[in-house]
């Protein structure tokens, strides 16, 4: 997969855009908004902390979503290597191969109790432990 970094104004910050997703692009001739938040990013950081792998490989994984997350869950993994199943009027499984580590934790996390990881009990287990981590460092004293 190919990325564009651009400027999200709605959420005044950067963000990732698969160009595969992009169409009917037109160039507006104006000043592109957010030179100041790329500036300050620190660009191998956000590489790093996205994409890079840190040495795991990838696993299979079956992650249940609400219908809301759809377009979000196709930015992210497309449509040729994933497959999409619907469960209910209101949820969709998608059956996807990625890297666990703490960046697709930290993706799953932005849909709230949106995503429940369902396959293998391993990640799911892995996960929860991710999230005890983090209630842990504000729920135990310094």
């Amino acid at each position: 997969n190919i990325f564009l970094l651009g400027f999200d104004d709605s959420q005044n910050q950067m963000q990732t855009y698969r160009i595969d997703c992009i169409s009917k692009v037109t160039p507006t001739g104006k000043p592109r908004d957010g030179q100041n938040a790329y500036e300050q990013m620190n660009l191998q950081e956000y590489v790093r902390s996205n994409f890079q792998s840190h040495g795991n490989s990838r696993r299979h994984v079956s992650i249940l979503f609400e219908n809301s997350c759809l377009d979000e869950v196709i930015r992210r993994f497309g449509t040729k290597e994933a497959q999409y199943a619907t469960v209910d009027s209101a949820h969709f499984v998608a059956d996807v191969n990625v890297e666990i580590e703490n960046a697709f934790y930290n993706w799953l996390l932005g849909f709230g109790a949106g995503a429940k990881i369902l396959k293998p009990e391993w990640a799911a287990e892995a996960f929860l432990k991710y999230i005890d981590d983090i209630k842990n460092t504000y729920t135990t004293k310094p």
